[in-house]
């Protein structure tokens, strides 16, 4: 739980145009890459970057489970790592994961994946780019996760949700 109260208040402390909360009575962030013509666009840029690896490393360290579901098989993608099946498209993230690897980061550049911590995935059929803060966090708590980070198709856009569970 204090590794959650941390990563709200590391994302708090980084909201910006680019890092939105978008509900003051929830932990829930849209963080986007500023646009091309975006003043101030390479210092806005590393901090979107720094505000990112910050959470996947927070949610890689959490001592819950992992889980991603990705468009792309990591196998078949060869990301390194003894990956499991969790469900459909969605695997168990292997200890050792590293968001600094080549691989792992061209894969995970592809968007269009959810990773999640607790007891289990967030359920497949759940999109939390089409919902609303309080929905999110619903979903959250219905399927035991204490943090989801979702990136778009083209992983310019995430959202980032944090929750007791």
């Amino acid at each position: 739980m204090e590794q959650l109260d941390q990563l709200i208040a590391l994302i708090g402390a980084r909201e910006c145009a680019d890092i939105e909360r978008l509900d003051a009575a929830h932990a829930v962030w849209d963080i986007s890459t500023p646009g091309l013509f975006a003043r101030r666009r390479p210092e806005r840029i590393r901090r979107v970057e720094q505000c990112r690896l910050a959470i996947l490393y927070t949610l890689l360290r959490g001592g819950s489970p992992a889980f991603i579901r990705h468009a792309e098989s990591p196998d078949g993608f060869e990301v390194p790592g003894s990956w499991s099946a969790s469900g459909e498209r969605t695997w168990i993230v292997p200890e050792g994961f590293s968001v600094e690897d080549r691989t792992t980061a061209a894969w995970l550049a592809l968007g269009d994946w959810l990773l999640s911590c607790g007891r289990s995935a967030l359920t497949v059929e759940r999109d939390i780019f089409r919902l609303d803060a309080p929905q999110i966090v619903e979903a959250m708590r219905e399927d035991g996760v204490t943090l989801a980070v979702a990136s778009f198709h083209d992983d310019v856009s995430w959202r980032v949700a944090v929750t007791s569970g």
